[in-house]
């Protein structure tokens, strides 16, 4: 009897860490949404821009639907959990907001099934499949064909399906969407309503890029201060090291100075680098050069 009720209990136990296989119906180009566990830190509802701390550090994204529409009932502090989709650029978008459980972190409504541990996820579509390693997951299904199984044991599903909490890893590199219609082929009201969104998006990726330039800023104050003499302004410009991107600052070459002015350099050319990226996705979006500037001189960092 001992025995049998040993039996029992370790087939009960298997973990639900385990490995997490996850099949959702033909959706066409349809990705599945991700949640992630965020804190909110600022809200730009003019800018429909969104800025919070989670494991991968802080971030700003832009919001869409439900999400944008939600903007003016969130506070700094405030727990929540955000769904965001994938664009075909490799940026993220954020599309809806939920208040996030105070047991549990995930949203107390819809019935969702939290599963702890390390697991891995595979996201199967008709157009690709997608494999992921997670400290923490969450599994859940709407579709009636939907399956999620646990070492093979099939598990009731219920809700929308969750894949995988992208990894821990911060980027200061802008997350700009790039239009997959041709502009031509859109009407009026689309262009404008495509030109709104991309200028939206690159006010957001302006406001990223911003933390690089304050990086540049602190390297151009420790060369400033041990190779320029005096305190008077070596040029007219925003900021004296956009002065190194155009070749019209004086480059030392040895010793500290020369060291000192080459992380500088590196600096700004990284700097550079995602401005240029930022500009060319709002040029695809239409968005009209005199708003770009307007976003680059806000910031600061018109070059």
């Amino acid at each position: 009897m001992n025995r049998l009720a040993i039996v029992l209990a370790l087939a009960c136990a298997t973990p639900v860490a385990a490995q997490q296989v996850v099949t959702y119906p033909a959706g066409g180009e349809q990705v599945a949404p991700v949640y992630i566990n965020a804190e909110v830190v600022r809200v730009d509802r003019a800018a429909g821009t969104l800025t919070f701390k989670s494991e991968s550090g802080q971030t700003v994204l832009t919001t869409e639907g439900e999400a944008l529409g939600g903007l003016g009932r969130l506070r700094a502090g405030d727990n929540v959990i955000l769904s965001y989709r994938e664009t075909a650029a490799g940026g993220r978008i954020v599309t809806g907001i939920r208040p996030a459980s105070v047991t549990s972190g995930e949203p107390g409504p819809r019935g969702t099934v939290p599963v702890t541990g390390t697991a891995r996820t595979s996201v199967k579509t008709p157009a690709r499949t997608v494999v992921t390693t997670t400290p923490r997951a969450v599994v859940t299904a709407e579709a009636p064909t939907a399956v999620v199984t646990t070492s093979g044991i099939p598990v009731a599903a219920i809700n929308t399906p969750i894949p995988s909490i992208p990894p821990a890893g911060v980027s200061v590199t802008p997350a700009l969407p790039a239009s997959s219609v041709p502009p031509q082929a859109l009407t009026p009201a689309q262009l404008a309503a495509n030109r709104a969104l991309g200028l939206r998006n690159f006010d957001a990726a302006v406001a990223v890029i911003a933390a690089t330039a304050s990086q540049v800023d602190r390297a151009w104050a420790a060369h400033r201060t041990l190779c320029v003499e005096g305190t008077a302004p070596v040029n007219a410009l925003g900021r004296e090291w956009f002065g190194v991107l155009d070749g019209s600052m004086p480059q030392p070459t040895e010793g500290q100075c020369g060291q000192s002015y080459a992380e500088v350099a590196r600096l700004a050319a990284q700097f550079k680098a995602q401005l240029d990226t930022a500009r060319e996705t709002a040029r695809r979006s239409d968005v009209l050069p005199g708003d770009m500037r307007e976003s680059l001189q806000r910031y600061n960092v018109d070059l």
